[in-house]
């Protein structure tokens, strides 16, 4: 009986996830909304696709809830506006949630991130030179450089302030566990790959980014997007995201399911720079920063001999291809 589920279970695959994905597909491509190439040569690229997507492995993919709490006075969220791209827009919210697949990070990246949005061009070649100009004049401003141990004041396991899950203090407490050094990126990782796969920041042989280090055996997990957790690391300075390939100079913090992060306080006021799947944002006198689970998604993996016969060029964006509506919503 076994054997025989196991044999149906690729034909109940396809009826249940391929072929309403190739009618839904066939909708939009009617109503004119066609992906470059989809009908080429007798449909050869859908038919690639649908053989890739049957072929491929099941499994999970978390999604987490980033919530930033600003202070109830005088705390505001800011973001590049849409109309006007020089001016950061007041958001004129308390607190706001953001739902994020691949990472979340604050510090010295998203400021420079946030001042490249300014003067984004059209031009993917224009934006590499955009970006590092932007990255090389906010490094000459260095009395304007975020640092994490002058922005996170503590670093918690769970979703709530607990002293006996403190991972990370920034306050100089004895007997705690102090940030090694002052790094410019704190960085909360569901996959292992940043900066368009250019850096893969989670590695064993990485330096522990915290004295007393935690305890032996906690951080030997390999990253996986589907197991609950989230990998946290610092980078001492953000030129550590382009050299990754020649050596990893990000410290490795803490593997676990839930954060909350504590922010420094200050009289002439906070500003802190934070990113979450690519969106920047500017936040004055936050409060505080709950990460935790929201739920679990079901994707498609491509095959490993996909994977060999087929370079990169040979898959096209797939946000270019899925029609809207077939997207996960949240």
């Amino acid at each position: 009986m076994s054997k025989y589920i196991c044999s149906m279970l690729p034909a109940f695959f396809v009826l249940t996830v391929v072929l309403p994905a190739v009618l839904s597909t066939s909708h939009h491509l009617m109503c004119g909304n066609n992906p470059e190439g989809i009908a080429d040569n007798d449909w050869e690229l859908l038919h690639k696709l649908v053989k890739r997507w049957a072929n491929a492995t099941i499994r999970h993919h978390d999604v987490w809830e980033v919530t930033v709490n600003l202070d109830h006075n005088d705390g505001q969220l800011l973001k590049i506006g849409k109309e006007k791209v020089e001016v950061e827009e007041h958001l004129e919210v308390a607190s706001k949630t953001f739902h994020m697949v691949n990472y979340f990070s604050i510090g010295q990246e998203s400021q420079v991130g946030m001042h490249f949005d300014k003067h984004r061009t059209k031009s993917q070649t224009c934006n590499l030179f955009v970006y590092g100009a932007a990255g090389f004049v906010q490094e000459l401003r260095c009395w304007g450089v975020q640092h994490v141990g002058n922005l996170v004041a503590n670093l918690y396991k769970g979703d709530r302030k607990d002293n006996a899950n403190l991972i990370l203090d920034s306050e100089g407490d004895a007997g705690e566990p102090q940030l090694i050094g002052n790094p410019e990126s704190l960085m909360f990782l569901n996959i292992n790959s940043y900066a368009g796969g250019k850096a893969h920041l989670w590695q064993s042989e990485c330096d522990v980014g915290v004295d007393p280090p935690p305890p032996s055996g906690s951080l030997s997990d390999e990253q996986d997007p589907g197991d609950g957790k989230l990998e946290v690391v610092t980078l001492p300075v953000i030129a550590n995201i382009a050299l990754d390939n020649l050596v990893h100079q990000a410290r490795r913090v803490c593997q676990a399911g839930s954060y909350f992060l504590e922010y420094f306080k200050n009289e002439d006021g906070m500003n802190i720079y934070f990113e979450v799947d690519g969106e920047f944002y500017h936040a004055v006198n936050p409060d505080s920063t709950v990460v935790k689970l929201y739920k679990k998604l079901q994707v498609l993996q491509k095959n490993k001999l996909d994977e060999a016969e087929d370079s990169d060029s040979d898959w096209f964006d797939m946000d270019d291809f899925v029609p809207d509506g077939m997207g996960c919503g949240f």
